[in-house]
């Protein structure tokens, strides 16, 4: 599981989305297209937990400004979305971190820095694909917590 995580946030925040770059005996196209049929494949195989809601993942990917994955999925990057995703700002993620910090009491430098990366990716993952987290995330944030620690 925790590999099919690091995928997804490579995907989707990182730089796997992005053309790999070319063996020298593999012309660039084939690499492209060797890459994007593994992004495909890896978000919309049939009878997968990885099977996403496509509407509300796209709208995300618009929300994030992640046009290559978009493209790569969707064909463009300009289709009109019937869909909003609304995600908290920085701060919103901070007063969780606050709240939960008071409580667990995280000694780390960095805690907050994973935290949030951490709650970027559960949310991303309980609104699109598991359908589990509620509209004020305090499943995401219970869940940012136990793979925290």
């Amino acid at each position: 599981m925790r590999n099919y995580l690091q995928r997804f946030y490579g995907y989707v925040f990182g730089s796997e989305a992005r053309p790999a770059k070319p063996v020298p005996l593999a012309p660039i196209n084939v690499m492209e297209e060797r890459k994007q049929t593994e992004i495909m494949h890896f978000f919309f195989r049939e009878k997968s937990p990885r099977v996403i809601r496509k509407k509300l993942f796209r709208a995300a990917l618009r929300y994030f400004n992640n046009a290559t994955l978009e493209i790569t999925l969707y064909g463009n990057n300009t289709d009109k979305l019937h869909v909003n995703y609304s995600y908290p700002d920085d701060e919103q993620i901070k007063n969780n971190f606050i709240t939960l910090n008071n409580k667990y009491r995280f000694l780390n430098d960095t805690a907050f820095e994973n935290f949030k990366m951490l709650f970027k990716l559960l949310k991303l993952i309980g609104d699109t694909v598991e359908l589990s987290n509620t509209p004020d995330n305090k499943v995401i944030v219970s869940s940012t917590i136990i793979d925290h620690v």
